[in-house]
């Protein structure tokens, strides 16, 4: 996710025509893989939790994170 999330924040920058010097993604997670594992039926398949943080630099600013 952090590396497709990081892409799409690349392709974004460069189709409005910014520079970015550096980037960060993290990416952070809860899983309840009963269900994908098929320990217990009733439990779903899916992300309990999911976030992620990018920071990144541009020539206008020394740090950005949003």
């Amino acid at each position: 996710m952090a590396s497709c999330f990081e892409t799409a924040l690349r392709m974004i920058a460069n189709r409005l025509q910014i520079a970015l010097y550096k980037t960060k993604v993290r990416a952070t997670a809860n899983v309840d893989v009963r269900g994908t594992l098929k320990v217990d039926k009733n439990v779903p398949v899916h992300w309990v939790y999911f976030r992620i943080e990018p920071q990144f630099k541009d020539k206008t600013d020394e740090s950005t994170s949003r």
